[in-house]
């Protein structure tokens, strides 16, 4: 039988569900974005806004009532702004290195499409990640950015 409780401890953390709702976000973005390119008349750039807000509005919803649950974080409006703000400014850096990857690769076709989509994103990914460890850091009673904790 497996022992369970090693997941249920790693579950426990704030961290640990922060990270699992980001990566099935992401994975549910990559998906959209495909498919938006694939069945609809979208632009590549179109398409990734379209699925970037629906994700980033699930994943907002989905950090609010499990990711901090457990740390009895209530709402605050500070919170929601500084997330929309790290998102306009991750989707900002998405369509940026869209742009200059679409400027140097000249090929063309739909699996390298998805190719430069998922760089670009990749990209997003991680300057979202470190603007909210930056902003939203837990450690400590004031985050490294000066704005009080998310608790």
């Amino acid at each position: 039988m497996i022992d369970v409780r090693p997941i249920r401890k790693l579950a426990a953390r704030t961290e640990a569900r922060f990270f699992a709702v980001s990566c099935a976000a992401f994975a549910v973005d990559m998906a959209l974005v495909a498919l938006l390119i694939a069945f609809t008349p979208l632009s590549t750039s179109s398409a990734m806004v379209l699925a970037f807000l629906t994700v980033a509005a699930g994943a907002y919803v989905f950090h609010e009532k499990w990711s901090f649950a457990a740390s009895n974080a209530r709402f605050s409006f500070l919170r929601l702004v500084s997330t929309i703000a790290i998102a306009a400014f991750s989707l900002a850096v998405r369509l940026a290195i869209l742009l200059v990857l679409k400027s140097v690769v000249t090929s063309d076709g739909y699996l390298l499409e998805l190719v430069l989509v998922a760089g670009a994103a990749g990209i997003s990914l991680v300057t979202n990640f470190a603007l909210s460890n930056l902003i939203f850091s837990t450690r400590g009673r004031v985050s490294q950015a000066g704005l009080p904790r998310w608790e």
